[in-house]
């Protein structure tokens, strides 16, 4: 799930965020959770006037659907750091329980290694602009820390598991470290 912070004064941290929400048709294709991010961040520097550039953090699948709005959807312009936490850049074995379900197939699809999909996604270098962090847990056993590395990104191994980057109150300080 994406999290999209608007710098302004709000608060002791001096950021406002913001939740995407991952809705069922969000979850069966990346690239509509992707036109969802998009279409979010629109509304929120609609919403906050004079704000800047926004940042945004996408935990598991909405890193990638975040990537893809910041390659191929043009949010590029409009993000100042993108933190992507446990993201399958690399796929993740795990997508194939996607397809028995018939629901999932097109994500189970686009999030398996060596995908059209992610082949695709990284054929071209990141955009310049964002400042770029990807986030990778050496236990992840969902998203493996070889699975989650970005090319052009500061990717940072952390000894933690998928559900580790949600719950550890030391992983979410050393992301208000990042985003300071």
């Amino acid at each position: 799930m994406p999290l999209v912070v608007a710098r302004k004064v709000y608060g002791a941290a001096g950021f406002r965020p913001y939740t995407i929400d991952f809705r069922f048709r969000n979850m069966r294709d990346v690239e509509a959770y992707a036109r969802r991010v998009a279409e979010a961040v629109s509304l929120i520097r609609s919403e906050c006037p004079g704000t800047g550039r926004l940042d945004i953090i996408g935990f598991s699948m909405g890193g990638v659907a975040t990537l893809y709005a910041i390659k191929r959807l043009g949010l590029d312009r409009q993000v100042s750091r993108f933190i992507a936490v446990g993201a399958p850049f690399r796929g993740a074995t795990i997508s194939l329980l996607a397809f028995p379900s018939l629901l999932y197939t097109r994500t189970g699809r686009q999030l398996m290694p060596k995908s059209r999909f992610l082949a695709s996604l990284h054929a071209d270098p990141l955009p310049d602009g964002p400042r770029y962090v990807a986030f990778a847990g050496s236990r992840d056993t969902i998203c493996p820390a070889e699975r989650s590395t970005l090319d052009g990104a500061e990717n940072v191994v952390l000894p933690f598991r998928h559900i580790d980057f949600l719950v550890s109150p030391a992983f979410h300080r050393s992301i208000l470290e990042y985003l300071a």
